[in-house]
């Protein structure tokens, strides 16, 4: 129990969460909207603030949830989004299971207190970590069971998009602040859009057909070449190796030249369709490295990786080894 939760008869405590549900109910309703106008900003203070006071309030006090309906896309935005969820708690299904957390954790103050023990020692310290492990252990594993139930009752297309959101990297932009100083912040279209790219849906207002005559969907606008510039030939026929990024001394010895080739493809298009992505990134850096490899390291002497990337925000082998190479040089200065 925290000390902020609600002591005394079942009717007291009912008026209590009643008023708490309420005020909460005000806050969404004020949140929703400056979501019209600012849904990133909306997003991030409900799921790194709003929503925690209903954790709070499910792990203070137990059967406090209400019955709902099911609705699978509402179980999927429930989830983490790193399991291809929106971090959207949903407050019916996780405050048994939060209330138990909380009781877990505190057992060891408990007791003590109980035994008139008021002194908080490494004992109690060791067994409250103890706890918290378990706890997370187990929130890890209910996470993963609900994600593994739940894609299996979802449509092809939204499995697809499942899978395309655990990818690391996918859900960065979802779940990290939006510091506008960083150029975090999504205005409101590019945010709707994001979401609905996310989880392949037609974007609001959009078209019903395309310009080049095919109907519009988020497959074709991503797939689409219409008014795409044509592109010249590749640098292996060239007298130098014209690729998007060169630089010297990334891997270490500042006398080698690293090159660097950039690729965005749509993994909602047929032929990017295959069991796991991950065989889409090796299919496309292969591709990459018998168009420019061979030239680069035979003329130019140089090194070449290829840098792949999803358009839902995924990242290859050799682009996460890239990034983490450049993450890792931050503490000691510029790299290039």
């Amino acid at each position: 129990m925290s000390i902020n939760a609600a002591f005394g008869t079942f009717t007291f405590v009912q008026h209590y969460v009643k008023r708490k549900v309420e005020d909460w109910a005000q806050e969404l309703n004020q949140l929703a909207s400056i979501a019209a106008n600012n849904p990133h900003a909306a997003y991030a203070a409900f799921t790194h603030g709003l929503s925690s006071r209903w954790i709070f309030l499910a792990r203070a006090i137990p059967n406090i949830s209400r019955s709902a309906p099911s609705d699978t896309e509402r179980e999927l935005f429930s989830l983490p989004a790193r399991l291809g969820g929106m971090g959207l708690i949903n407050p019916s299904t996780l405050s048994q299971s939060e209330f138990h957390s909380s009781s877990l954790i505190s057992q060891p103050l408990v007791s003590n207190i109980l035994s008139h023990n008021y002194d908080y020692n490494e004992e109690t310290l060791t067994e409250q970590q103890k706890s918290i492990k378990e706890v997370v252990k187990m929130k890890l594993n209910r996470h993963n069971t609900a994600a593994t139930q739940l894609r299996a009752m979802l449509p092809s297309n939204l499995q697809l998009a499942m899978d395309l959101c655990q990818e690391k990297g996918a859900s960065s932009w979802l779940t990290g602040l939006p510091i506008e100083e960083y150029g975090f912040t999504l205005h409101k279209t590019a945010f709707r859009d994001a979401l609905a790219l996310r989880y392949g849906w037609l974007p609001a207002n959009a078209p019903t057909s395309c310009a080049c005559g095919a109907a519009f969907s988020a497959e074709h606008a991503l797939s689409c070449p219409k008014g795409e510039v044509p592109t010249s030939a590749t640098a292996n026929f060239q007298d130098g190796a014209r690729l998007d990024v060169a630089a010297d001394g990334f891997w270490g010895s500042r006398f080698e030249r690293a090159f660097f080739d950039v690729k965005v493809f749509n993994p909602y298009a047929p032929s990017n369709r295959r069991p796991q992505p991950s065989a889409c990134y090796r299919t496309h850096e292969a591709s990459k490295k018998r168009a420019y490899e061979r030239r680069i390291l035979e003329v130019e002497h140089a090194s070449f990786t290829p840098l792949i990337f999803s358009a839902t925000g995924g990242l290859g082998r050799e682009a996460t080894v890239v990034y983490k190479r450049i993450a890792a040089q931050q503490w000691q200065g510029p790299l290039l």
